[in-house]
């Protein structure tokens, strides 16, 4: 388990000084981060930012102040929905969106106040994650660099003509010219250098892939150009064998500190001062390209693509760990990947915050190998002989039913027995419902979740053409989404075609449609990708903000219902219990508003009742159930709030209320609602 330091922004630094002199942070202080700790699902529609903010203070128990200087926003219309995470990750969230830092007083008040650096999000940004670089013992949150625009429009003048009746032809020359555009910009703003723009007239493969693979908020161009240039220049041959090897070093080391900040990710008591230095992007090209080494691999490097390599090629780690790996795993093809998180130790002493066995000698991986450490370290050791052997893999961080701060285990690329590319695990340990892990994407040096490195991998391998079409083009109808809704609906939905993974095409073809077509695209999304719940329940989510939503209507409202009843059938179906209960919060919410009272409390208890056993996860509908049963007394005296505590006493028994000696606090939550309904 993970300690509250996983919320390091949340942090002032007397509180970090105070950690590490091993005293005590002030009470109020100490039970603030008790409650950060607690997970929530929240779903906020387009509302002021003050209103939701005191509304969530007082759920909560909690006193949440904005600075003087940023009381402006409370006016500013917010949207943001959570789902099982820690309170303290949900008020993140919300700065990152409006620029703001959080700091807690020694009485335990949160503060929210401008963060240096930090910009707002422009409300047509739909994904306000921030870059997180690791500076001076916490992470920063910073604006992409480059902006939230894409500077360069997907339609030139003689494209929207187009548009009337679109072809396979017309779509491919359209791709085309974008890709030509891309080039054009760059050849203007990025510097490429005349003997690498000769290499790509060339090499058109190498041409196509590189210049759409550039994220133009996040990618510094100029960099990723001299990055290639050199490459080429070292072996022209060996850069056309191994170009999504190139790419992806090029997209990922564009930024120096990229692999560093993948490095510091998740992990906690330890200082920058016992990691070396990392290899070079030259020293990783050559070891994945050298042909002496293909033997090593578990995936052939040059058969990879780029967009999975970019967690392979983040190898922080230095050369002489790499000599140690290579002296202790002999033959990397053989290494047995999901025994490696375990072969780290376990400090149990590092868990209860008394020191560390590793103390403060160097952060390496034999050291984790001899020392130990809990299950951040086991992660990143795993994670990282296995990128050292071939294997895309990443550290994972998330939490389940036992609460607490959290968990952290290995995803790394594995084969099903049809030899279809899949996301495996080692340290997610099932008994304990880790349902979602959030991961760090090196090339973007921003936050996602596993389950979209999972979509990843399921579209980049049942095509990778047509995925990186799909790419491009989901790129295009986000460009064309605020200036011409109906084009970019028409891109997305081209895009959808070619490769149904693509997560940002059916964002927008459903954001761009009308009702009825939010509808039946949500059913065409929900029957392609039954196998991918988390796309569907937000896609769903989508499709309702674009639907009428007075639920005092009943023609709308039983709409409405019989959606979420789908939905919630098919995150059944897929196992998902965790999104069966933010559906059914969702459900409830809105039929509590129409004042459907009995049915909000059947629903609920069916919900609760199959799904005790989760734990902290049915938390924020056990909360909601209560909220609703004390609300329902006041405003009916014939209702009997009686039995809905008897119900929850009946189920109780099931409730997992300790793991090992360490009491739940979600159990510890839960008898403090019983209380309430007296």
């Amino acid at each position: 388990m993970r300690p509250s330091a996983l919320l390091p922004s949340l942090l002032l630094p007397w509180a970090l000084a105070l950690s590490a002199s091993g005293q005590d942070t002030p009470g109020g202080a100490q039970k603030t981060f008790s409650a950060l700790e607690r997970t929530v699902d929240l779903d906020w529609k387009r509302r002021p930012f003050g209103e939701a903010l005191a509304e969530l203070s007082a759920a909560e128990g909690l006193t949440i102040t904005l600075d003087p200087s940023a009381t402006a926003l409370a006016s500013k219309p917010v949207s943001l929905h959570v789902a099982n995470q820690p309170l303290g990750s949900a008020l993140d969230r919300l700065a990152n969106r409006l620029g703001l830092d959080l700091r807690i007083s020694g009485t335990g008040e949160i503060l929210l106040i401008p963060a240096p650096g930090a910009v707002g999000v422009p409300d047509w940004v739909d994904d306000a994650q921030p870059v997180r670089h690791f500076l001076l013992g916490r992470y920063h949150r910073l604006p992409p660099p480059n902006g939230w625009a894409d500077p360069i429009a997907p339609l030139g003048a003689d494209d929207a003509a187009a548009f009337v009746k679109p072809t396979a032809k017309t779509w491919s020359a359209l791709l085309d010219k974008y890709v030509d555009r891309i080039e054009a910009w760059h050849l203007e703003k990025s510097n490429p250098s005349p003997d690498l723009i000769a290499f790509f007239k060339a090499n058109p493969g190498v041409r196509k892939e590189f210049w759409r693979a550039l994220d133009p908020r996040f990618d510094d161009a100029t960099a990723a150009c001299r990055i290639m240039d050199e490459f080429r220049a070292k072996d022209p041959k060996r850069l056309i064998e191994f170009k999504h090897l190139a790419i992806a070093i090029a997209v990922v080391f564009d930024t120096p500190v990229a692999a560093v900040d993948s490095r510091y990710n998740l992990l906690w008591m330890v200082t920058e001062q016992q990691f070396g230095p990392v290899l070079s992007y030259s020293d990783i090209y050559d070891w994945f390209s050298g042909p002496k080494n293909q033997s090593l691999f578990r995936f052939k490097p040059a058969t990879l693509v780029w967009p999975v390599m970019i967690n392979q090629i983040d190898l922080d780690v230095s050369s002489e760990e790499m000599a140690w790996a290579l002296k202790q795993y002999i033959n990397g093809t053989k290494v047995d990947l999901a025994a490696l998180y375990a072969q780290v130790p376990y400090d149990n002493a590092k868990l209860a915050h008394t020191g560390t066995k590793l103390g403060s000698q160097p952060y390496t991986l034999q050291n984790l190998r001899q020392y130990g450490g809990v299950c951040v370290d086991q992660a990143h050791f795993s994670s990282r002989v296995a990128k050292l052997f071939g294997v895309p893999s990443l550290k994972c961080g998330g939490n389940g039913r036992y609460g607490g701060a959290g968990h952290a285990w290995t995803g790394y690329l594995g084969a099903s027995k049809a030899g279809k590319p899949e996301l495996l695990f080692t340290g997610r340990y099932q008994g304990d419902l880790y349902y979602t892990g959030t991961a760090f994407n090196p090339q973007t040096r921003t936050e996602l979740l596993d389950r979209d490195v999972e979509l990843l991998y399921a579209g980049a391998s049942a095509d990778y053409a047509s995925y990186a079409d799909a790419g491009l083009l989901a790129r295009g109808a986000r460009a064309l989404e605020a200036t011409d809704p109906a084009q970019a609906a028409i891109v997305a939905r081209e895009a959808v075609k070619r490769n149904p993974y693509n997560a940002d095409g059916w964002r927008v073809l459903l954001r761009t449609s009308s009702a009825d077509e939010a509808e039946k695209s949500w059913q065409q999304l929900s029957k392609t990708l039954t196998g991918y719940p988390d796309m569907v329940w937000e896609g769903l989510r989508i499709s309702l903000s674009r639907m009428p939503d007075d639920v005092n209507d009943k023609a709308i409202r039983e709409r409405r219902q019989k959606l979420y009843t789908a939905c919630y059938l098919q995150c059944g179906t897929a196992k998902r219990p965790d999104l069966q209960i933010q559906v059914r919060l969702a459900q409830v919410d809105e039929l509590a508003t129409a004042k459907q009272d009995e049915e909000v409390i059947s629903l609920s208890f069916e919900t609760v009742r199959a799904n005790v056993k989760e734990g902290t996860i049915i938390m924020p509908l056990v909360k909601r159930v209560v909220t609703l049963a004390n609300r329902f007394a006041v405003e009916n005296p014939r209702f009997r709030k009686a039995l809905v505590k008897d119900t929850f006493t009946k189920i109780e028994k099931d409730f997992p209320k300790a793991r090992g000696t360490d009491i739940n606090p979600a159990w510890t939550e839960w008898q403090e609602l019983m209380r309430t309904l007296k």
